[in-house]
C-alpha cells in the first residue's frame, strides 16, 4: 500500500469515527452527535442544560440528551454571555465535527423551514393524534415548551412503538394526520400514566383496583393502548406483565430493594440495594447499604461495582460500569451510599462487592484507622465493640489508652460517665492478663514514672501524670480498676497486691477494696501469708496478711474451710466456730482457722521434709548426685539443724564432687569439697588435698590460663612476660579476663595486670600463693607433705635459678641452701649453689687476696731493709 492510500484511509477514518470517541472524565458514557459526513458547519436550534470543565475543553450539555465540545479559547470569547444562560435556554449553535464554533442566544430559522408554523401546530395537537414527523407517521403523546413525545407507527398492524422524545426546533417537517381516536383501548384525554408521567425505565408501584395487591416493578414498554411491566422480587426482576393502560387506577414511584448475602471467612456481607428513577426528576438514584459481622476484624479496600444497563433487567449484562470505594468499615457498622447516574437513559442497575480485605485489629494497616474512628466519638454499643477489638490486641500503648479512659473517661452530655468506664474495663478484659500485668507495673513504679495514654488526633501520646491527680490516689485507683475487672485477681495477682500493701501501707486499704470485689484467690494467698514460715524477715508480712483477713472476714469466711484442709488440719472445729460466730464477729472464726493452718502447716513441713531427706538417701543410691544435694539443701535452708539432712549432707557433696573431677570440672569439684570438709566431712580431706596437689604441680610451671575464674578449673595455657592478648577485670573479684582470639580464659589477678586493655603477665605465680596451696595439701592429708615439699622446692629451686640468671646471687644462694636443699634435696639445680656462694663471695675473697698480698709486700720490704742495715753495720 502506498503512502498516499494509508494517508487517504487514516483521514477517512478520523473523519468517520472522531464523533463518537468517548470523552474522558463525566463524559466517558456519553457519545458525540453523529456529524455530517463532510466538513460543513452543522446548525442547531436547542436548550441549554449545563457545562462542565474537563481538562482542556469544555462539555455544553444541551436538550435531547446530547452534548458538544467547546475549546477553552471560544469558551473565553463567550464569557459574557454565560451568566445569562440558565437550563431551558434556547440558544444556537454552529457545530463542526461535534466541536462548537459559533454559539447565540435564542433560535435561528434555518432556510425555508417554517418554524414558527411547526411549532404552532405542534402547541395545537392533543394526545392521542396522528401526525406525521418527518415523513413517518406517530402517535402523538405531549409537548414541552422545547421537546415533544410521540410514539412511531411500527410496520403492518402492529400498532405504535415506544414513546421517543423530539427536540422541537430539529423538526422540520410536521403534519396533523387525524385528531384523536376513540376506540376501547384507548380512552380520551390523558390516561393514568400520562397523569403520573411515568416513562419507560421508572420504578412504580401500578394499583389496578381498590382491592388487588399494588404490582412493583418497572416499565420495560409503553405503548398508546397497553404498557408492558418487569415486576420485581425480593430477589430481584421476575416476569413480565402486559398491562392495559385503562386498567391501571393509580401509579406510584417507589424505590426498589434487593438484599444479597455474601459469605466471609467467619461471617457474612449484606448488601441492600435501592434504586428509583422517574425520567421526569432526573436519572436514575441508587442508594446502598454494606455492613459486615465478622467480629474483631476490618474491612477495607471494598469495591462495589455498579453495572448499569439502558434496558429494564438487563444489568448483568451491562451498557456502562461504575466503581464506588467504600472506607474502612467494622463489625456491625453499616455504611450508606447515595448515588445519582450521571446519564438519564439508564434504567437498572446491578451492585456487587469487589476486592475486600479483611485485617485483625492488630494489623499495622487497621489500628490507625480504629484509633480515629475512637475519637470521632462513635455511640457507645458501637465504642464498646472497638475497645473490645483494640483490647484484643494486647498492644501496650493502646492498654493505655483503655486504663485512661476507665479511669477517667471522656464523656459527652448526653453520656453517662460509668457507662463509658465499663465500655473500657471490658476491652480491658478482652485483653486479659496482658491488661492485669500493665496495671500492676503502673502501681509499682515511682510517682515520676507514672504516665497517661492519652488519644489526641486519632493518634496515642503518652502523657505525665497531672498534677490535679495525686500519685497515691492514681495508684488507689488503679487496684480498684484490678478490682473491677472481672477475673483480674488471680492467685498471682493476689500474691503481688498483697506485696505491694507490705511496700506501700498507704495502699492497704485500697487493697482491701479490691480483695472484697474478688476474694476467691486472695483469701488463699493471705491465709498462706498469715502461717509463720521457716527462718526470718516475714513477721511484717505476718501480721499484714493477719490484719487483712480479719478486715475481710464477712467476705472470706465461707472460702476457709478448704483451704485449712489443704494444710492438712481438721475443719470441724471450724465449721462449728463459722456457725457460732459467722454472723456477729466472723473475725473469731477467722482465728480458728488460723491456729488450725498453723498446726497443719507444721505437720505437713515436719513430713514434707522427712519425705525429701529419705527421697535424697534414695538418689545417692543411685549415683543422681546432683538431685540429692539440691533437696537437702531446701531441707537445711528452711531447718538448718535437721541431723539426718546433716548428716547425709557431707556424703552426697564428696560424691558430686568425684562425679565433677571424674568429668573434667575440676574447678568445681574442689569448690564443693571445700564445702565438704567446712561441713567437717572426713572423706572430703584426702580427695581435695590431691586435686589442689595437682594444681601446685601447674602453679609450679609459670603462669596459668584457666578456663574458668576458678582455683584449680581446668588449664588451657601456660603463658611468659613476653605473651599479650586483650584483658580486663572479671565479673568475680581476684581475676582478669583475657581474650586469646578462640576462647575466653582467666588467670589470678597476682600473676598478671591490665595496661590499656592488654594483659601482661608476670614470669611465675606468686610464692606466697604456691606456698599457701603446699602447706593446704599437706594439712588435709599428712600423706602429700612429701610430694608437697618437693613440688614447692622445684618451684623454689625455679625462683633460684631466675635469680641467679638475673646475678642475685645472694638470694639465690640463700633459696638453694635454705629451702631447696631442705624441701628437694634431689634437686638438680642445687648444682648451682656453690657457684652461687662464690659469686655472691667474690669480692670479699679479692679483697682478702688483695690485703694477704699487700701485707706480704709490706713485710717482705721490711724485711729486705732490716737486712740492708744489718748488712751496712
Amino acid at each position: 500500500m502506498s503512502s498516499r492510500a494509508l494517508g487517504i484511509g487514516l483521514l477517512v477514518g478520523v473523519t468517520f469515527l472522531a464523533p463518537c470517541v468517548s470523552l474522558p472524565g463525566p463524559c466517558s458514557l456519553l457519545c458525540a452527535p453523529a456529524l455530517a459526513q463532510d466538513d460543513m458547519p452543522v446548525e442547531v436550534d436547542t436548550t441549554f442544560e449545563r457545562k462542565t470543565s474537563v481538562s482542556r475543553f469544555w462539555i455544553i450539555y444541551v436538550g435531547g440528551d446530547q452534548s458538544y465540545r467547546m475549546t477553552n479559547k471560544v469558551h473565553q470569547r463567550y464569557q459574557r454571555l454565560w451568566p445569562f444562560l440558565s437550563r431551558g435556554t434556547k440558544i444556537h449553535l454552529v457545530t463542526k465535527k461535534g466541536w462548537i464554533t459559533t454559539m447565540q442566544r435564542g433560535w435561528k430559522t434555518r432556510g425555508k423551514t417554517d418554524t414558527e408554523g411547526v411549532i404552532k401546530k405542534i402547541r395545537s395537537c392533543q394526545e392521542g393524534d396522528r401526525v406525521e414527523i418527518d415523513g413517518r407517521e406517530h402517535l402523538f403523546l405531549r409537548a414541552s415548551e422545547t421537546h415533544m413525545s410521540a410514539a412511531p407507527k411500527l410496520p403492518g398492524e402492529a400498532g405504535f412503538g415506544d414513546e421517543r422524545k423530539f427536540l422541537i426546533t430539529s423538526v422540520r417537517n410536521f403534519k396533523v394526520l387525524d385528531k384523536r381516536q376513540t376506540t376501547t383501548e384507548q380512552p380520551l384525554g390523558p390516561d393514568t400514566l400520562d397523569v403520573f408521567k411515568v416513562a419507560v425505565g421508572d420504578t412504580v408501584a401500578v394499583f389496578m383496583g381498590k382491592d388487588e395487591k399494588p404490582l412493583t416493578g418497572a416499565f420495560s414498554k409503553l405503548g398508546p393502548k397497553a404498557a408492558e411491566l418487569r415486576e420485581w422480587t425480593s430477589e430481584g426482576w421476575g416476569g413480565s406483565r402486559r398491562l392495559l393502560r385503562r386498567q391501571v387506577t393509580k401509579v406510584r414511584h417507589v424505590p426498589l430493594e434487593r438484599k444479597d448475602s455474601f459469605e466471609l471467612r467467619g461471617g457474612k456481607l449484606e448488601l441492600t440495594v435501592e434504586h428509583y428513577r422517574r425520567s421526569v426528576e432526573g436519572p436514575m438514584e441508587i442508594k446502598v447499604s454494606v455492613v459486615h459481622d465478622v467480629p474483631s476484624k476490618i474491612m477495607t479496600g471494598l469495591r462495589l461495582r455498579m453495572n448499569l444497563s439502558e434496558a429494564v433487567g438487563s444489568a448483568s449484562t451491562p451498557d456502562a460500569e461504575e466503581i464506588t470505594l467504600v472506607p474502612a468499615l467494622f463489625a456491625g457498622e453499616r455504611h450508606r451510599i447515595s448515588h445519582t447516574v450521571i446519564h438519564s437513559r439508564y434504567s437498572d442497575v446491578l451492585v456487587r462487592p469487589e476486592e475486600s480485605k479483611l485485617l485483625d485489629f492488630s494489623d499495622p494497616q487497621a489500628m490507625p484507622q480504629v484509633l480515629r474512628q475512637i475519637d470521632l466519638g462513635p455511640e457507645l454499643g458501637f465504642l464498646t465493640q472497638l475497645y473490645v477489638g483494640v483490647g484484643s490486641t494486647k498492644e501496650p500503648r493502646v492498654l493505655g489508652l483503655l486504663i485512661n479512659r476507665a479511669l477517667y473517661p471522656p464523656t459527652r452530655a448526653d453520656e453517662v460517665p460509668e457507662e463509658h468506664a465499663r465500655a473500657a474495663r471490658k476491652g480491658l478484659q478482652a485483653a486479659g492478663q496482658d491488661a492485669v500485668q500493665m496495671i500492676l507495673d503502673q502501681i509499682e513504679v515511682t510517682a515520676k514514672k507514672l504516665k497517661l495514654v492519652a488519644l489526641v488526633s486519632g493518634e496515642l501520646r503518652d502523657d505525665v501524670l497531672p498534677e490535679s491527680i495525686p500519685a497515691e490516689e492514681h495508684r488507689q485507683s488503679l487496684i480498684k480498676l484490678l478490682g473491677r475487672l472481672r477475673g483480674a485477681v488471680s492467685e498471682e495477682t493476689a500474691q503481688r497486691l498483697f506485696n505491694i500493701s507490705v511496700q506501700q501501707p498507704a495502699l492497704t486499704k485500697a487493697v482491701e477494696r479490691a480483695f472484697a470485689f474478688q476474694p476467691e484467690h486472695a483469701a488463699g494467698v493471705l491465709l498462706s501469708e498469715a502461717v509463720p514460715r521457716d527462718g526470718e524477715g516475714f513477721k511484717e508480712r505476718e501480721e499484714r496478711a493477719n490484719t487483712l483477713l480479719h478486715d475481710l472476714a464477712d467476705k472470706v469466711i465461707d472460702l476457709l474451710p478448704p483451704l485449712v484442709a489443704k494444710r492438712g488440719a481438721p475443719v470441724e472445729e471450724l465449721r462449728q466456730a463459722i456457725v457460732a460466730h459467722g454472723n456477729d464477729d466472723p473475725g473469731k472464726a477467722v482465728d480458728v482457722a488460723l491456729r488450725l493452718a498453723r498446726e497443719g502447716v507444721k505437720a505437713l513441713r515436719r513430713q514434707a521434709y522427712e519425705e525429701k531427706v529419705k527421697e535424697a538417701r534414695e538418689l545417692r543410691k543411685k549415683l543422681e548426685w546432683e538431685k540429692s544435694l539440691r533437696l537437702l539443701e531446701e531441707v537445711l535452708k528452711a531447718q538448718p539443724n535437721h541431723k539426718e539432712a546433716n548428716a547425709l549432707l557431707g556424703s552426697v557433696q564428696v560424691g558430686l564432687a568425684n562425679s565433677l573431677a571424674a568429668r573434667g570440672y575440676r574447678g568445681d569439684a574442689i569448690e564443693m569439697l571445700e564445702r565438704a570438709v567446712k561441713a567437717k566431712e572426713p572423706a572430703a580431706r584426702k580427695p581435695l588435698g590431691r586435686l589442689l596437689l595437682e594444681v601446685l604441680r601447674e602453679e609450679c610451671e609459670g603462669v596459668i590460663l584457666r578456663k574458668a575464674p576458678q582455683v584449680g578449673a581446668n588449664k588451657i595455657a601456660t603463658v611468659t612476660p613476653a605473651t599479650r592478648y586483650p584483658g580486663k577485670s572479671a565479673k568475680k573479684p581476684g581475676w582478669i579476663e583475657v581474650d586469646t582470639g578462640s576462647t575466653a580464659a582467666y588467670v589470678q589477678a597476682d600473676s598478671a595486670r591490665v595496661e590499656n586493655g592488654t594483659a601482661v603477665f608476670s614470669p611465675t605465680a606468686p610464692e606466697a600463693r604456691v606456698a599457701a596451696l603446699a602447706a593446704r595439701a599437706r594439712e588435709l592429708e599428712p600423706n602429700l607433705a612429701a610430694p608437697a615439699d618437693k613440688a614447692l622446692g622445684t618451684f623454689l629451686a625455679g625462683l633460684a635459678e631466675a635469680e641467679y640468671n638475673l646475678g642475685n646471687y645472694s638470694k639465690a644462694y640463700g633459696l638453694l641452701s635454705e629451702r631447696v636443699a631442705e624441701l628437694a634435696p634431689d634437686e638438680p639445680r642445687l648444682s648451682l649453689k656453690s657457684r652461687a656462694w662464690l659469686f655472691a663471695n667474690l669480692w670479699l675473697i679479692l679483697g682478702t687476696l688483695v690485703a694477704l698480698g699487700g701485707g706480704g709486700g709490706v713485710l717482705y720490704w721490711l724485711i729486705q731493709r732490716e737486712q740492708e742495715r744489718k748488712a751496712r753495720n
